[in-house]
C-alpha cells in the first residue's frame, strides 16, 4: 500500500508488506485487509485507528464516516472506531451475510433476510423492519431502504433523507438505488419512483415505463 497527502489523515504510516486485498476509508483514517484475513489501520486514531481486531479470518471491512465494521468466515461482525458513528451496540451471534452503511451506522443482513441495524438513531441506527425476507438494501448518507421478494420497500432514517415516511407506496419494485440523500426504486415495467431530500431528486419521477438501470453521480439519478 502506497499513501501520501496529510500524514495525520491516512497520507502517512501505512502498513508495509504486500498481500493486502481491500482497503476502505472513514473520514480521516484507513483499514486494510489481508489475504490471511488479518486487517491493519492508520490515519487520525478519532475515526478508526484504535482497537483495531486482532487475529485472522475476517472477509470484508465496512465504513461510516467515523468506524469500521468486519465480517468474519461465521458471519459474526466486529466494529472499531468512533462510538458515534457506529462503534456501538453491534450485534452479536453470526451469520450475516452483508453489511450496508450510512454516514454515522450499519446494517447487517442475514440469510433468512432480516436487518439489524446499529449506530447512531437518527441515520438509521434504528428503526429497522421488524420482519424477515430482505433481499436488498441501499444506503445513502443518513438513511437505509431494503427490498423485499414482493416488491414492497421499507425504508427508515432521516425522514428528510428517504427514511420514514418518505417511503413508496405500492408494490412491484425490482431494484433499489441511493445518492447521497434520496432513494429510487425501478418497478417491474421500468418505471420509476423516487423520493428522498428534494435537491438530490427525491422528489422528480420521469414518466413513461421501460427504463432498466439508474445512475447517479451522489447528488442526482440518471435512467
Amino acid at each position: 500500500i502506497t499513501v501520501w497527502g496529510n500524514a495525520t489523515q491516512g497520507g502517512a504510516n501505512a502498513p508495509t508488506g504486500t498481500g493486502y486485498t481491500q482497503v476502505v476509508s472513514s473520514a480521516n483514517s484507513y483499514a486494510a485487509l489481508k489475504a490471511d484475513g488479518s486487517i491493519s489501520a492508520w490515519g487520525n486514531s478519532i475515526y478508526g485507528t484504535t482497537d483495531v481486531p486482532t487475529g485472522t479470518g475476517y472477509t470484508k471491512i465496512f465504513s461510516t464516516a467515523g468506524a469500521f465494521a468486519a465480517l468474519k468466515t461465521d458471519g459474526s461482525v466486529v466494529t472499531w472506531g468512533n462510538t458515534g458513528f457506529g462503534n456501538s451496540n453491534s450485534p452479536t451471534g453470526s451469520g450475516f451475510i452483508d453489511i450496508f452503511t450510512s454516514s454515522k451506522s450499519f446494517s447487517a443482513l442475514a440469510p433468512d433476510g432480516s436487518i439489524t441495524s446499529w449506530g447512531y438513531s437518527i441515520t438509521g441506527g434504528t428503526g429497522a423492519p421488524a420482519f424477515t425476507g430482505y433481499t436488498a438494501i441501499s444506503s445513502n448518507q443518513q438513511a437505509f431502504a431494503a427490498l423485499k421478494p414482493d416488491g414492497t420497500i421499507y425504508s427508515w432514517g432521516a425522514t428528510g433523507f428517504g427514511g420514514g415516511p418518505y417511503m413508496p407506496l405500492g408494490s412491484g419494485f425490482v431494484k433499489l438505488y441511493a445518492d447521497g440523500s434520496a432513494f429510487t426504486g425501478v418497478r417491474a415495467d421500468g418505471s420509476l419512483q423516487s423520493w428522498g431530500s428534494t435537491v438530490y431528486g427525491g422528489s422528480i419521477n420521469p414518466t413513461g415505463t421501460g427504463y432498466t438501470q439508474v445512475f447517479t453521480d451522489g447528488t442526482a439519478f440518471a435512467a
